[in-house]
């Protein structure tokens, strides 16, 4: 029993180590706040949008390529079979042409229905936009600076040996 009450007095008496828990590397920049101690001010381009934009631009060209090449296809065939005259000037070439390709393709050939030709240059100038707002519009962020609140190492000598911090 007495060695229970020695043991608790010690317990009691030792003082708790620090818990040093880490810093995130980038805060969220708050309006009309300084950055705080060990952090500097930074931009980082904003990826997720960046990433939509790129995916809606590919997914909309992507469609007007695979039509394209149905297209050039179709035309070869009509032309070697001599059906139709307008189909060996290579105009269906244009829809290889971003943004304005489906349009020019939808004014040279009657066969090409024209609200595929909108909606394909809509999908694609919504993702270039998206695309574009993601290069012109940084992110504003609060990043740690190197070595910032990082504790020093120390060793210091102790009756029973040698205590290091790092």
């Amino acid at each position: 029993m007495m060695l229970l009450l020695i043991a608790a007095a010690a317990n009691a008496q030792a003082p708790e180590a620090p818990v040093l828990t880490p810093r995130p590397r980038v805060l969220e920049v708050q309006e009309g706040a300084a950055p705080p101690a060990g952090y500097r001010a930074a931009t980082r381009p904003r990826i997720a949008l960046l990433a939509t934009g790129g995916g809606v631009f590919l997914a909309g060209y992507g469609v007007n390529l695979g039509f394209t090449f149905l297209a050039g296809a179709a035309s070869g065939v009509l032309c070697i079979a001599g059906s139709h005259s307008d189909s060996c000037d290579g105009t269906w070439a244009f829809g290889l042409i971003p943004l304005a390709g489906p349009i020019l393709l939808a004014v040279n050939h009657t066969w090409v229905p024209m609200w595929f030709a909108v909606l394909s240059t809509s999908v694609q100038t919504v993702g270039a936009g998206l695309a574009i707002a993601a290069a012109f519009l940084p992110k504003h962020v609060w990043v740690l600076e190197k070595n910032s609140g990082r504790p020093a190492v120390t060793l210091e000598a102790t009756p029973l040996g040698v205590r290091g911090q790092f």
